[in-house]
């Protein structure tokens, strides 16, 4: 500890010096003893690519944001679009940083790194912000396709919440989403099924999204299994987000369409009907106004059958 201090107090402005502060600082060493240090080589040296790794490790380790934020600006707009100057952008936004500083380089980034695997990272955070723009969205929706057989994709796609919906974006929608479910529909983990269900339930608020994934809501609700999660002691977090009504939408569109049948399928909907009358009171009743339809649809095709009684809202 004092050989390092004696030797930063000496060097701690050199280009060597970076070297020394990683090392201290990814080794879980104190901050306070390389703090003054950090600024003083950034000071000097902000501008070069090498201050990536500075940046980090002192973000990383807990330092405070304030000391870093100008360098952290500075070094983006030089070096934003850099294959891995998305380390920088994680570490000052894993730190708890606004995501502000580092919107436009991470957007263009993404953009130029959309198809590659390791955009998974900053997709995650890109994914939650409320006002992202269609060109990011549909940045990562075609990282989504592509690699769709990676459970981050199911949880990115979850993440982009409204911004799912919006017009010009459907046809690349349905392209990522269709071959995410179906990646995902062949998992029996009951955090798959909690998100495979929201993923639905986000797709069923637009009618078209939710026409041209009917059909893999039907395969998903005649999968035994598909609602463990659900009915499960504690459905936890995820499960309690997908109680949706817009997931009964589905129900009516297959019925008039003559792919689900009131008799055929009654099973597979009774078990459905036994979740949603556990959903709290203004939910349920959303759930059994738009289940009153299914009384009389408006298609033949159910041979007078009698819909299933509708659920009732949980007491």
């Amino acid at each position: 500890r004092s050989y390092v201090g004696q030797w930063l107090a000496s060097h701690g402005g050199s280009l060597e010096a970076s070297f020394v502060l990683q090392s201290w600082l990814n080794a879980g060493g104190e901050r306070e003893l390389v703090g003054s240090y950090v600024g003083q080589w950034l000071a000097s040296n902000g501008g070069l690519p090498e201050s990536q790794f500075v940046l980090k490790s002192w973000l990383d380790a807990g330092g405070e944001r304030e000391l870093v934020r100008a360098y952290v600006g500075q070094w983006l707009e030089i070096y934003g679009e850099d294959d891995e100057s998305d380390f920088v952008m994680r570490a000052w936004l894993q730190s708890g940083g606004e995501f502000a500083l580092v919107r436009s380089p991470a957007e263009r980034w993404l953009r130029a790194h959309r198809e590659a695997p390791e955009a998974v990272h900053i997709t995650k955070f890109l994914a939650k912000e409320t006002d992202l723009p269609s060109e990011s969205v549909s940045d990562i929706l075609v990282w989504c396709r592509k690699f769709h057989s990676n459970e981050d994709a199911l949880w990115r796609l979850t993440s982009l919440g409204a911004k799912l919906l919006k017009p010009e974006l459907s046809d690349e929608v349905v392209a990522a989403s269709r071959p995410v479910l179906e990646t995902a529909l062949r998992s029996s983990r009951l955090e798959r099924q909690a998100l495979v269900t929201l993923l639905f339930a986000k797709l069923g608020r637009a009618p078209e999204l939710r026409a041209r994934v009917a059909e893999l809501f039907a395969t998903w609700l005649r999968t035994p299994g598909s609602l463990d999660f659900a009915m499960a002691e504690n459905p936890g977090a995820l499960g309690l987000k997908a109680q949706q009504p817009s997931l009964l939408y589905y129900l009516r569109d297959l019925v008039e369409a003559h792919a689900l049948d009131l008799t055929r399928d009654r099973e597979v909907l009774q078990r459905l009907f036994n979740w949603v009358v556990r959903w709290p009171p203004e939910k349920s009743t959303q759930a059994r106004e738009i289940l009153a339809n299914l009384s009389a649809p408006s298609g033949a095709g159910n041979s007078g059958a009698p819909a299933p009684a509708a659920p009732q809202p949980a007491a």
